[in-house]
């Protein structure tokens, strides 16, 4: 029986129609399209829209592994767990994209 894998680093995983991927350590998991693509625009530090914010992919930073991860499907892809700071900038972009969420 295979034992559980101690993660050391924060993680990052997300959903795409269904199907999943994550990123902790610097190392992709998951479904296989999703994984290659999150390293080749790793690889080539592709400029990802995430939830509105251009982000530059890459495998070694909580942002960067979460816009590769995001190359896949911008648009379906479904944030499922990643460290608060990740959620504190969508949320703080979020709130810059909906003026009627400014405080008067």
């Amino acid at each position: 029986m295979a034992r559980p894998v101690k993660l050391s680093g924060e993680l990052i995983s997300v959903s795409i129609d269904g199907r999943g991927a994550a990123w902790c350590d610097g190392i992709f998991s998951g479904d296989e399209e999703i994984v290659e693509m999150a390293r080749n625009a790793s690889i080539f530090s592709l400029e990802v829209d995430v939830m509105g914010i251009p982000i530059q992919a890459d495998s070694d930073s909580t942002t960067g592994a979460l816009a590769a991860l995001y190359a896949y499907s911008p648009g379906r892809t479904i944030l499922i767990q990643a460290p608060d700071d990740i959620f504190d900038i969508l949320d703080h972009q979020a709130s810059l994209d909906e003026p009627e969420l400014w405080s008067a």
